[in-house]
């Protein structure tokens, strides 16, 4: 009997040896038909990826346009062209005025600018700091740049921030002409906002500190504004200039040590001019901040990071105000600190914080 039970529990045993096998075999077999499945999607997934780089890039190559839109919509760049913006007033909790998107006249769009008025006071005649967006010429909008103006206002400065056509639909000279027009707008208006006409500060961050440079140049290099037929504001006076990570000669937008900064700005430079071969226009001359200055430019604010950025632009730059005998001063946050790009703007760093200290002691420098 013994004999018997043990030659029973030994089948039941190999039967469930062999189930299990079975099984295993059928999970294996299972598991190697999903893989299949897997490595195909994967493999169609491989190819369709390359081939949208691909087009991508050879689209990219023509026409950089279409691929800054999508990238701007996608980081949330803002296009103000709707004509039916309404001019509002905002009183902050510190007593600050906004008037917002005060209509400056021009031939395109997004003429509006943002006047910040310090406790609404508009009968004492004060400083005015007048700033421009960044962007690379195609992203960007006044409101992006608040936080730091709020900065000028709390020290009792007006502060006009304004916005200008963008690229690609808008191409050079488009915004500066639009510069010209909005500061000759504020120079009308002075009294009706409290500005002193001789007291005007020029600023600008990285494509905006191309066109705040641009601007200033117009304004005090008479030859140049003749040659090349930009429209001079009449009665005012420009006593310091600010820039923020500017860009300052276009020819060397894609000198930033950065493989994907150089890019980017490149693409958005070809787009702003409509050519691929910038290099060897007129207008990118026309355009260069540092080959037009004269002696007759104000003291000047310069600031860099050492990542990204057009540090090298700042330092030339600095030698050739100073070889002018121009008054300037060039902060360059510490190599250690790895600041990149526009890092003026981010006011958690101590560099960040430290700078616009700096901002307001030179504003209250030149305008006092």
């Amino acid at each position: 009997m013994k004999f018997f039970m043990t030659l029973l529990i030994s089948i039941i045993n190999e039967y469930n040896k062999s189930t299990y096998i079975t099984q295993c075999s059928v999970e294996i077999k299972r598991s190697i038909k999903i893989m299949k499945k897997f490595l195909k999607i994967f493999k169609w997934m491989v190819i369709i990826m390359t081939a949208s780089i691909v087009l991508i890039i050879t689209v990219n190559h023509f026409n950089p346009a279409p691929l800054l839109k999508v990238t701007g919509s996608f980081l949330g760049a803002e296009y103000s062209y709707d004509e039916r913006v309404e001019q509002t007033e905002e009183v902050l909790s510190n007593n600050t005025k906004i008037y917002r998107n005060v209509a400056y006249a021009s031939n395109y769009p997004n003429n509006y600018l943002d006047i910040f008025v310090p406790e609404g006071d508009t009968t004492t005649s004060r400083p005015v700091l007048f700033n421009i967006h960044g962007g690379g010429y195609a992203w960007g909008d006044k409101v992006d740049n608040e936080e730091f103006v709020q900065h000028f206002v709390d020290e009792g400065y007006i502060v006009v921030s304004m916005n200008y056509a963008l690229s690609p639909d808008y191409l050079y000279p488009v915004p500066i002409i639009q510069a010209t027009e909005a500061l000759g707008y504020v120079a009308e208006n002075a009294k009706k906002y409290g500005i002193d006409n001789n007291n005007f500060v020029i600023s600008g961050e990285s494509a905006g500190g191309q066109l705040a440079g641009q601007l200033t140049i117009i304004q005090t290099n008479n030859e140049y504004a003749e040659k090349y037929g930009f429209k001079v504001t009449k009665d005012i006076t420009i006593k310091g200039v600010i820039l923020n990570c500017a860009l300052i000669d276009i020819k060397r937008v894609d000198n930033t040590g950065f493989a994907f900064t150089n890019w980017l700005f490149k693409g958005m430079i070809r787009a702003y001019f409509d050519s691929n071969e910038f290099g060897s226009l007129s207008q990118v001359t026309e355009a260069n901040v540092i080959e037009n200055v004269n002696v007759d430019f104000p003291s000047t604010y310069l600031t860099e990071g050492t990542f990204a950025t057009f540090t090298d632009q700042a330092l030339d730059f600095e030698e050739k105000l100073s070889s002018l005998g121009i008054d300037v001063t060039l902060y360059i946050t510490p190599e250690e600190s790895n600041l990149a790009h526009s890092y003026n703007g981010d006011f958690s760093t101590e560099e960040a914080r430290y700078n616009i200290a700096q901002e307001l002691d030179f504003m209250k420098k030149v305008t006092q």
